[in-house]
C-alpha cells in the first residue's frame, strides 16, 4: 500500500498528477521498468532526470517550474527518510476504468509485470565510446547503463571502451591510454553464452556521413559476430537524429538493432536480453 508517512514512487507520482501534470498508468509502468533496470536510484538528482525524461512533455499550459517544484517539495517532506529501495507493484497503481492498462492485464485481475530472470550462463561485455559524448551523455550517464546492466545480469560484465569506432583495441577505462588488443578479447568471448551492447552515437551526433567509419566498424562487426550469442547497438541520440548519417548507414550495412537510451529502448534491448537466455 502506498504509505503518506514516507516517500515511494508512487506517492511521487500521484503528488506531481495532483499538482496538474497529465500523467498515465502507462507512464508510471515506463518508469517502473527503467527503476529496474537501475535507473534513477543513486541519488534525487538521478530520480529528477529521469522522471523529467519519461513524464515532462511541454505544453503551452503546462510551466516546468511546476515540476520541478512539486518535486522538491514532495522530497522536502522526508528530508531524514531514504529513497524507497525497491519499486513499488504495479498492482498498487490506481487503475482507471480501461481494460488496457498493461500487456495481459484485464479488469478484474490485475497482474504483475512479467520479470523474466536472468540466465547465470550469460556473459555481457559491453563497449561504451569513451570521448565525444554529446553533452546529454555524461560519464554519470554511461556509468547508470553499466550499472544497470551488471544489476540485471549474473554472468561475468566486462566493460570495454573506445574512440570513434571499436578497432584493433580496445579500452579498459575512459579517457586513459590503457588498451587491451582486439586479439586478445576474442578467446574470452563464448557463441552461447556472450551478449555485446555497444553504447554509441555511431556518428550520428556529427550529422555527416562517413564510409571509412563503417567500414572500419563492418571490420569489428566480421570478427567479432560470429563468436558470440547477439550484438546490440544502443544509441544515445534519438532516432530522428540518425538519418542520413553514418549511424543510419551502419544499420544498413551491419543489419544490427539499433536501439535509443531512453526507456522504450532499454526495455526493448532487456525483453532481447531475456529473451535470448
Amino acid at each position: 500500500m502506498n504509505n503518506p508517512d514516507s516517500p515511494n514512487y508512487l506517492g511521487l507520482f500521484l503528488h506531481l498528477r495532483d499538482a496538474g501534470m497529465s500523467l498515465t498508468v502507462e507512464q508510471y509502468l515506463l518508469f517502473q521498468q527503467a527503476l529496474t533496470l537501475g535507473f534513477g536510484q543513486s541519488n534525487l538528482a538521478d530520480l529528477k532526470q529521469l522522471c523529467r525524461l519519461l513524464w515532462f512533455k511541454p505544453k503551452a499550459s503546462f510551466n516546468s517550474d511546476i515540476f520541478d517544484t512539486e518535486f522538491d517539495r514532495y522530497f522536502a517532506q522526508f528530508q531524514s527518510q531514504k529513497l524507497p529501495e525497491t519499486p513499488l507493484k504495479p498492482e498498487t497503481i490506481p487503475t482507471p476504468p480501461t481494460p488496457e492498462i498493461t500487456p495481459n492485464q484485464t479488469t478484474s485481475t490485475p497482474d504483475k509485470i512479467p520479470t523474466p530472470k536472468p540466465s547465470n550462463s550469460i556473459q555481457i561485455p559491453i563497449a561504451l565510446r569513451g570521448e565525444g559524448f554529446q553533452p546529454h551523455t555524461s560519464k554519470k550517464t554511461s556509468q547508470q547503463l553499466i550499472t544497470s546492466l551488471k544489476k540485471h545480469t549474473f554472468g561475468k560484465t566486462q566493460i570495454y571502451y573506445f574512440r570513434n569506432c571499436p578497432h584493433n583495441y580496445l579500452y579498459l577505462f575512459p579517457n586513459q591510454p590503457q588498451a587491451k588488443p582486439l586479439d586478445e578479447i576474442l578467446p574470452t568471448l563464448h557463441k552461447n553464452r556472450t551478449i555485446v551492447v555497444i553504447f554509441s552515437d555511431g556518428g550520428a551526433g556529427r550529422g555527416n556521413y562517413n564510409s571509412e567509419r563503417i567500414e572500419l566498424t563492418q571490420v569489428f562487426f566480421d570478427q567479432i559476430e560470429p563468436l558470440v550469442r547477439s550484438l546490440i547497438w544502443l544509441n544515445p541520440l534519438p532516432e530522428d537524429r540518425w538519418q542520413n548519417t553514418t549511424a543510419s548507414g551502419i544499420i544498413e550495412t551491419l543489419n544490427l538493432p539499433m536501439f535509443e537510451f531512453n526507456c522504450s529502448g532499454l526495455k526493448n534491448i532487456r525483453n532481447r536480453v531475456f529473451k535470448l537466455t
